[in-house]
């Protein structure tokens, strides 16, 4: 599969879980109100049956204590040494108490495995068994399970307990039958089934995958200790160093670029600097010394600078290297495997050669593959990768995870084209950017005003870079929308950052297609209409309406609600103009001192900007004597004025040019609510002056 075919089949999967809601709505167009209200199905026999077991009166409070102890005793340290100690010493106080235990990030062996061996005995042997298993976490929280074994088939009851307030308490709990379960080769439990809850059905009108891989046989310390010195701190994640084969001879595809990212912060403590863009839809490259990325990936790698030259994009006129840091093209799927060293052999010339397992919770094995990793430690503490080997075999996953850089070329048709997104067939739109699909909102529209059942999903891509994914549903004659909020994680991994279902009092497609659309009840902070621009204004409009219109406003000074020229454009003189004045002049904030600007500053904006006089100016705009300067009178703000856009334009033989501009007032639901013709001069060094301006009424003219 190529790798923009690949990506943009992870951003269509990922969006398509994300909103599978809308598909649902064909047979459903409202939440159920039973649903809606129920934190988790309905316990069953079966499912009290496990707090039989669970000696849930007294567990929580055996928990609290030896958290509240073991936090006590805690001496400061780097974080990753401190939460495994925490780690290590909750859990031995648990085993000594005979719960069975295991923690979050596979870092200590399970506790009492006795127990757990003896429940999957008796889950085999289709006989009547429960156990308690807490999930212990270094911060304040962990989850327990309650197991129930009974005539082959296994169900469980997930809690989550959060510490606020002196105390843990339970925040969510679900129960579920298990689909399946194994007891691998390499010892872990692993069991997988769909919990119900009432977030999962807001979200997807479906069950909730659950999946959980516990160690059960115990492993070796000092495997642990090479797990975590040589393999967590790169992992499987954004990097292919582990998932192919390589060696000093010959680096084959080993990616630098992502060995850089991942040993920045080693070097230098801190997050490596060199970032995406604020909009997601916006690639970036920098040029990173040479002397700074050759010192970051020869921290653990002895390549020469020769190789890691011909390896990537090293530019030789300014001895740095082009980078471009992964965006939001190139994010994973989100559930990564992680390694785990099983055994290591230390060679005759001080190498260490170590066999590693990829364990897969999600695709439900605890060796996804297998490879060879060998390593060169030095006499200082350090470090040195040597060659990474992938044992081959029949029963390897796909790494199917993982996206590789995008090329140069890829980078261009990526950044330089429409993007990924209406390349995937959404309808995607950005600021700035031309919405991509439109044609499918036309076609929703007119479902709807022909009375028919339709829905649309788009996909807003924030400055932020978070994505808002917003369906429009009508059923019945009904309108809803659902919406959800795609964003990156601290690690770059897709994370679902808000959701919500509304009811829409109405939506409105004008003429020159404004998308209007207003909720029933008007959602905190939220205007009270939103739109999209569907199809693009024309060039060279844009530019124009860019340059002329869009810094002026309709509702805080005459300039463009009143017939005035050269002959009485003192009439319109509001200090107000000047804000709007000094931003379209320098693209700043004015700058102000004890609420005065001086007269200099003041008098060469308005009266460049305007036919007007110095003279008119000081006697119309509050002009001090003393302290040679004006008021500073701030610009009122109202949601949703109108705001005009270039319709047409002329370019006279003096020089000035008449712009037709029409008022968009998305309050009103009208593109055209009235028409401004405006006379401009424009300057040599890029400056301009309004001439005059007179108003037709289209519809309403704003107060």
């Amino acid at each position: 599969m190529g790798k923009l075919r690949k990506q943009s089949l992870f951003i269509m999967l990922y969006l398509s879980s994300l909103l599978l809601f809308s598909a649902c709505g064909s047979q459903t167009n409202e939440i159920p109100e039973s649903a809606a209200q129920s934190p988790s199905v309905e316990a069953t026999a079966a499912d009290s049956a496990v707090k039989d077991f669970s000696r849930e009166e007294n567990l929580v409070s055996l928990y609290q204590g030896i958290y509240e102890e073991t936090l006590q005793k805690q001496a400061f340290g780097d974080e990753v040494s401190m939460n495994l100690t925490i780690v290590q010493e909750i859990t031995q106080k648990l085993e000594a108490q005979g719960v069975t235990a295991i923690d979050s990030e596979n870092q200590v062996n399970m506790t009492n495995p006795q127990q757990m061996q003896a429940f999957i005995s008796a889950l085999k042997n289709r006989e009547t068994a429960g156990l308690t298993v807490l999930i212990v976490s270094a911060y304040d929280r962990f989850t327990e399970y309650c197991l129930r074994a009974e005539g082959g088939a296994l169900e469980a009851e997930k809690t989550y307990y959060q510490y606020a307030d002196g105390a843990f308490e339970a925040r969510s709990s679900v129960s579920f039958p298990v689909d399946s379960w194994q007891y691998t080769e390499e010892g872990y439990f692993i069991f997988t089934g769909k919990s119900f809850s009432a977030q999962s059905l807001v979200l997807t009108m479906s069950d909730e995958e659950e999946f959980a891989a516990w160690r059960v046989e115990p492993l070796d310390q000092q495997c642990r200790e090479w797990t975590r010195r040589y393999l967590l701190p790169v992992g499987y994640g954004k990097n292919n160093m582990f998932l192919t084969d390589w060696s000093e001879a010959d680096y084959g595809t080993l990616d630098f670029y992502d060995l850089f990212d991942k040993f920045y912060p080693e070097m230098y403590q801190q997050s490596v600097p060199y970032t995406t863009s604020e909009n997601a839809a916006v690639g970036v490259v920098y040029h990173i010394p040479a002397r700074e990325f050759e010192d970051v990936v020869s921290l653990h790698f002895a390549v020469g600078t020769e190789t890691l030259r011909e390896k990537t994009d090293y530019l030789e006129a300014a001895n740095a290297y082009e980078y471009r840091p992964r965006g939001f093209y190139e994010t994973e799927y989100p559930n990564l495997p992680y390694p785990e060293v099983i055994s290591g052999a230390e060679n005759g010339d001080g190498t260490l050669t170590l066999l590693v397992n990829a364990v897969y919770p999600s695709a439900e094995t605890s060796r996804a593959f297998t490879h060879e990793l060998t390593i060169r430690p030095d006499a200082q503490g350090g470090f040195q990768y040597l060659s990474n080997r992938v044992l081959r075999s029949g029963q390897d996953y796909d790494t199917g995870w993982h996206t590789d850089r995008l090329t140069a070329e890829e980078w261009e048709n990526v950044y330089g084209n429409p993007s990924l997104l209406g390349k995937a067939g959404f309808v995607s739109v950005a600021e700035d950017i031309p919405m991509e699909h439109p044609e499918q909102i036309e076609a929703f529209y007119q479902d709807y005003q022909e009375n028919r059942d339709a829905r649309v999903t788009v996909l807003n891509v924030n400055a932020d870079g978070v994505i808002d994914a917003l369906t429009f549903l009508h059923r019945d004659g009904k309108l809803q929308s659902f919406y959800i909020g795609i964003g990156l994680s601290a690690d770059g991994t897709p994370q679902k950052t808000d959701e919500s279902l509304r009811e829409l009092a109405e939506i409105q497609l004008t003429p020159k297609g404004y998308f209007i659309y207003a909720y029933k009840e008007l959602p905190q902070y939220a205007a009270l209409c939103q739109y999209w621009r569907i199809r693009p204004l024309p060039e060279p409009y844009r530019t124009l309406t860019e340059k002329y219109v869009r810094g002026l406003s309709y509702v805080n000074y005459d300039m463009l609600t009143k017939n005035w020229d050269e002959h009485n454009a003192e009439s319109i003189l509001n200090p107000c103009l000047y804000e709007d004045f000094c931003r379209i002049h320098t693209g700043k904030e004015p700058e102000v001192k004890n609420g005065r600007i001086p007269a200099a500053q003041f008098e060469e904006i308005m009266t460049l900007y305007l036919p007007v006089s110095g003279e008119q100016v000081q006697r119309l705009c509050g002009y001090d004597e003393a302290s040679r300067s004006y008021p500073y009178e701030m610009t009122l703000h109202r949601q949703y004025p109108p705001f005009g856009e270039v319709t047409a334009y002329t370019e006279n033989a003096d020089g000035t040019i008449t712009l037709t501009v029409d008022g968009v007032w998305i309050e009103k639901g009208t593109d055209c609510a009235f028409t401004n013709t405006i006379v401009v001069q424009p300057f040599a060094d890029g400056t301009f002056r309004y001439l005059s301006n007179s108003i037709e009424q289209k519809e309403i003219i704003p107060d």
